[in-house]
């Protein structure tokens, strides 16, 4: 019953870059608690930042407001939106929309659930 949000994490450094392992799971941990190798680059120091005040701003007061004065939304299965943590930050929505949607129904249907509308 409570609040969802929902985070695309599309960062890739040079350094996972050459090893082709993109933006991988994991990875923006270093981002949001501001550690880590990848950190040597004044673009990933922002992103960090970045999402260093998003994450502490959800803590202070239970929403997030983005460094651009932009709230984060919350998820709403209408809109779909989430905010992209990359090269820049910004929201977005419909994340692989084709995808989910053909996950979803494979599942909704296999366990006999009803989807919200």
């Amino acid at each position: 019953g409570g609040d969802a949000y929902l985070y695309h994490f599309t960062r890739v450094p040079p350094e996972t870059k050459r090893l082709r392992l993109g933006a991988m799971h994991g990875l923006e941990i270093s981002y949001i608690f501001g550690t880590g190798k990848v950190l040597n680059r004044q673009i990933d120091k922002n992103l960090s930042l970045d999402m260093m005040h998003a994450w502490t701003s959800f803590s202070y007061d239970g929403e997030s407001t983005l460094p651009n004065g932009i709230k984060w939304p919350k998820y709403e299965v209408k809109k779909d939106e989430y905010v992209e943590f990359g090269d820049k930050v910004s929201i977005q929505a419909k994340l692989e929309k084709e995808a989910c949607d053909f996950f979803e129904a494979r599942f909704v249907k296999q366990l006999g659930l009803k989807t919200e509308e």
